[in-house]
């Protein structure tokens, strides 16, 4: 062979070698292509701006044990990053740090704090890599925002007409927020898991708090999740998932009190879940040092952890209950835009013809999925079935 065959032979592997290895730098952090390591392609990256509902911190130890975001990472190939540092930081972390600031001593990274924090350190680890690799991670980056908890917790004890301007300013500036990281981010591919906060009347802690109305409290919670869900259906600059943790947590309490109450046989309850032993009352009691607290016999019956705080059990639950086994849903499902917001007009219109109480026609056309639809359509995130009891639900009978 002549040695000008040769050579062409040998550009041409080099060629085919430069555009592989520029694929495979696409299914890594921009962490990883900073720091060199190339040992496993990462595919999907989830990122978490939140408190200490979505990170764990100390607050679960000394057991070893997940929220549901790392959860949900085991369910595919994804890495997590969780954007706070140091020991139990998001405990009591609010959205914005300006308008309730009223928690004393050190104050938890609010969400503009966290967001500017990550993509500081994302601009500053992005420096030389190859615009290709930094687009695939676009795409492939999920972002879930879990707050509104320690908010509601603090506004529960305001005037109950102050706390709604409050909720009203509140709502407004997470959308801010999130329009600002969607335009640094990208505008195509910025993909929101919008986690609803709970019902703090419902919260162990609540029981014993004094000077609060359980019905403001109630009150401030749905005027909530009224502002998020109506900004939500009218927000353009990406993609929304609202993760409506409140009405989980209710359908734990709920499924307790109808077998309390003889309406569900023995064989069915936890038929679907987990036939929790107790829903009111924490698995760990209160002490100074949390090595010393007393815990329960079995965490895993218990709904709730400490009296502020999902176990570890409903946090395994919620990331992924009744994860689909003959059929279960894969990545490229979730993560490609059809899951997210149906375009197609076709899909759009097919939806809406299940869905004939839906709330705002041609919702579903629009660059949201709102978790009415999502639970009607009984369409599947991560192995969490959503079905039409979540926005079908009567009143809670409270059992204290």
């Amino acid at each position: 062979m002549r040695f000008s065959s040769r050579l062409h032979i040998l550009i041409g592997l080099a060629v085919v070698g430069i555009l592989y290895f520029s694929w495979y730098l696409g299914v890594f952090s921009v962490e990883t292509l900073r720091n060199g390591y190339f040992d496993s392609p990462v595919s999907y990256r989830l990122v978490v701006f939140g408190d200490s509902w979505s990170d764990d911190g100390t607050i679960y130890r000394p057991l070893q044990t997940q929220v549901w975001p790392e959860m949900l990472c085991t369910q595919f190939q994804c890495t997590l990053e969780v954007t706070t540092d140091s020991p139990d930081p998001s405990f009591g972390a609010i959205i914005d740090n300006s308008e309730l600031n009223n928690t004393g001593g050190e104050t938890a990274a609010d969400l503009n704090d966290q967001m500017s924090g990550w993509l500081n350190k994302e601009e500053d680890a992005a420096r030389g890599v190859l615009g290709k690799a930094t687009s695939r991670l676009k795409q492939n980056t999920i972002f879930v925002v879990s707050f509104g908890t320690w908010d509601l917790w603090q506004l529960a004890a305001e005037d109950l007409d102050t706390a709604r301007e409050s909720v009203q300013r509140i709502v407004e500036k997470m959308f801010a927020y999130l329009d600002e990281l969607a335009e640094i981010w990208s505008r195509k591919h910025t993909k929101i898991i919008l986690s609803l906060p709970v019902d703090v009347t419902f919260l162990p802690a609540f029981k014993t708090r004094q000077g609060v109305l359980q019905k403001d409290a109630v009150n401030l919670t749905d005027h909530w999740h009224n502002e998020v869900r109506s900004r939500a259906e009218q927000w353009k600059t990406g993609s929304i998932f609202l993760l409506d943790t409140n009405s989980f947590l209710i359908d734990q309490v709920r499924e307790r009190q109808l077998w309390v109450g003889g309406l569900i046989e023995g064989e069915d309850f936890g038929k679907n879940g987990i036939a929790w032993e107790n829903v009111n009352e924490p698995c760990v009691g209160p002490a100074k040092s949390r090595l010393k607290r007393k815990t329960c016999s079995d965490p895993e019956k218990f709904l709730f952890w400490d009296s502020l705080h999902l176990g570890p059990a409903a946090q395994q639950l919620l990331a992924a209950e009744e994860w689909e086994k003959q059929s279960p849903p894969t990545v490229d499902h979730f993560a490609t835009d059809n899951f997210w917001m149906l375009e197609d007009s076709k899909d759009a219109k097919t939806l809406s013809q299940q869905l004939p109480d839906c709330a705002t026609p041609g919702m579903a056309s629009r660059n949201f999925l709102p978790a009415s639809h999502v639970a009607a359509a009984r369409l599947d995130l991560f192995g969490i079935r959503l079905d039409r009891r979540i926005v079908e639900r009567g009143p809670i009978m409270r059992i204290w």
